[in-house]
């Protein structure tokens, strides 16, 4: 694969006919003359991509090669309706879909999905992205078949409670990496917990997962929130609106309750309207028992003034 490098010349015939070659994209290129794949190319060659170069001429002759050949962009194709000078010319593999294990899929409810062994279920979901895979056939099934095998076998190594494994819609996007939808269906239940969620989030984020060599290096990217989250998410918040307002509630409850105890309060006590800072009125200052000398007395009271006496007891003058 060399794109946008500034390649010069004639595409020799003898670059075809190297053993496992699978795919030879030489786009936005300089190449010219005339294109000559030759009748000797590897039997796993699957694409040549010569997209926007100055190529004139292209050897069309019986047993000449009859898979996908991209020559859009190119001097030969001006006017020129031959299938190579067309946008699409094979199955890009995005209406595949793992079909079902010998079973009629059944129609599920709302949000759940039949498996590949037809059971209804929510299954964990996301994207698996690989970087530089080696083959460009994507309408070849058997890759997937190989890619869907490997994904089951380490889940069964991990011990990990799936039933199944489905892969679909498999494209390349810009950058020439291979995306393929993947959902991964729980074993005796409608559903993923968060210990099993956990566990499958890790085995193919740290590369426990190995997908087969001709898939190259790759990245899983999850479908975010899963059923059990969103369920989660949905009871957190309503728990949390539910316990604001108690907590609103019981505030309101335990004002009123404070300010009725001191409304209470006032009426029984006699002495809460007295100006504590007023010359009189003053709320009594009451002390314990005090003693007084005689001499004490008598000088208070100037020798026991009749004028100083404000009544009389049990013990006689006051």
């Amino acid at each position: 694969m060399m794109e946008n490098t500034q390649l010069e010349g004639q595409v020799p015939v003898s670059l075809f006919s190297l053993p496992n070659l699978q795919t030879v994209v030489l786009r936005n290129n300089k190449l010219n003359g005339d294109l000559d794949i030759g009748t000797n190319y590897s039997n796993d060659l699957q694409l040549v991509d010569l997209l926007n170069n100055s190529i004139g001429g292209y050897v069309d002759k019986p047993g000449v090669y009859n898979k996908t050949l991209i020559l859009m962009g190119n001097p030969i194709c001006a006017n020129n309706d031959k299938t190579y000078c067309m946008v699409s010319q094979s199955n890009n593999g995005q209406s595949y879909s793992t079909p079902s294990n010998n079973c009629q899929p059944i129609s599920c409810s709302l949000a759940q999905v039949s498996s590949p062994n037809c059971i209804c279920a929510y299954p964990y979901s996301g994207t698996l992205v690989f970087r530089a895979p080696s083959f460009s056939d994507l309408g070849n099934l058997s890759y997937y078949i190989d890619l869907r095998a490997n994904l089951t076998n380490t889940f069964q190594s991990q011990k990990l409670p799936v039933d199944s494994v489905s892969l679909s819609n498999p494209y390349k996007d810009s950058s020439e990496q291979l995306e393929i939808s993947l959902q991964v269906f729980p074993s005796g239940q409608d559903r993923f917990n968060e210990t099993g969620i956990s566990l499958i989030a890790f085995v193919l984020s740290n590369q426990i997962f190995k997908p087969p060599d001709f898939f190259g290096p790759f990245y899983f990217r999850a479908n975010a929130p899963y059923e059990f989250y969103t369920g989660i998410i949905i009871g957190a918040a309503a728990g949390g609106t539910v316990l604001l307002l108690l907590l609103l509630l019981a505030g309101v409850y335990a004002f009123r309750q404070k300010r009725r105890a001191e409304r209470a309060s006032d009426q029984l006590n006699p002495f809460a309207n007295w100006d504590l800072n007023s010359g009189s009125g003053g709320i009594p200052q009451l002390k314990g028992a005090r003693c007084f000398s005689f001499e004490e007395l008598k000088k208070y009271t100037n020798k026991f003034s009749e004028a100083n006496s404000i009544g009389s007891g049990g013990y006689g003058k006051v």
